[in-house]
This record gives C-alpha cells, structure tokens and sequence, in this order.
C-alpha cells in the first residue's frame, strides 16, 4: 500500500494541479500514522488475534473513506477540506 501510494500520489496530484506542499503533507501523514500505529496494532494482534484487529481495520477503514469521500464532495479544493475553518480566513 505504501509503495503505491508514494509512487502514485505524485502523479495523481500533477493530473488534478494539486500543490507540492498538499501531497508532501499526505505521504508525511501516511508514514507518521504508520508508525505510530503499528506497535498499538500489534500488541492488540498478540492479545485479540490478527484476524479480529485485520477486521476491525479494515471496517473502520472502509466506513472513514466512505465518510471522509461524502465530505469532500461539498468543499471546493482539498486545502479547504484539510484545514480548519478558522485558519483559512
């Protein structure tokens, strides 16, 4: 997932004129989260079961998306959707 991400945001962002700074923010968020996620993950696949943690993932990755694609639906540019309200003004 990582690697297709790194290699294809780049050029997703070039096709929809997207600002260098946005898609360095997002590969950053990505690999952040990633770390910080991974040893919590891990020690509730050693106590649950890989299976259940895998499930649990992939639900609430499936409804964030989901809620998280609704939304930008109603915001002009991504900027907009990622910052707070306040701090564009």
């Amino acid at each position: 997932m990582e690697s297709a991400l790194n290699g294809d945001l780049p050029l997703y962002a070039e096709q929809v004129h997207l600002p260098l700074g946005v898609v360095s923010l997002s590969l950053a968020s990505f690999v952040f989260g990633s770390l910080i996620f991974q040893l919590p993950l891990g020690y509730l696949g050693d106590r649950l079961g890989r299976r259940m943690v895998l499930i649990g993932c992939s639900t609430a990755g499936v409804v964030l998306f989901s809620l998280l694609t609704a939304c930008v639906r109603f915001k002009r540019d991504v900027c907009r959707f990622m910052l707070p309200r306040r701090s564009i003004r």
